[in-house]
């Protein structure tokens, strides 16, 4: 169940219900990316291209625990 729990840990709401970071994040990319490539802004872009990768790294780490999930339920089905 940990690798459940390592998901959960980025894609759950909190006690308030309040929904996960990184949902938030995502939209600040977004807007970051539009202020990027729209207007040109250029100093925007290096905080773009680090929060791209830490969302890329947490993304990796969801995808990799679910992908063991998957694994063992293809191992009893």
């Amino acid at each position: 169940m940990g690798q459940i729990d390592e998901a959960r840990r980025h894609l759950s709401a909190d006690e308030n219900y309040k929904p996960p970071q990184i949902r938030f994040d995502l939209f600040k990319l977004h807007e970051l990316a539009l202020s990027v490539i729209n207007n040109g802004s250029t100093e925007q872009a290096q905080k773009l291209f680090n929060m791209a990768f830490d969302l890329e790294m947490q993304v990796s780490t969801i995808i990799e625990s679910l992908e063991n999930v998957y694994r063992t339920l293809g191992k009893l089905t």
